[in-house]
């Protein structure tokens, strides 16, 4: 994967492309996850919340293998 091609494509800085494939790496996707602020335990949080947070991933996953599918 060139990280050049990819800051481009989702302007931003190679160094945080470096940084997301080492999370990607060390954690999987979990290591991805936006860690400021405090969450609630899914238990606590409504149905529309929990429904939002997960079209949000189904909507990142998409954007990945989109790019893939690009650099490919």
């Amino acid at each position: 994967m060139d990280y050049k091609i990819t800051a481009k494509l989702f302007e931003t800085t190679y160094a945080n492309v470096f940084n997301w494939v080492k999370k990607y790496k060390e954690k999987g996707e979990d290591g991805l996850g936006d860690k400021r602020g405090c969450r609630k335990d899914d238990e606590k949080v409504d149905e529309v919340t929990l429904l939002k947070r997960q079209l949000k991933q189904k909507e990142y996953e998409l954007e990945m293998v989109q790019l893939e599918l690009k650099l490919s």
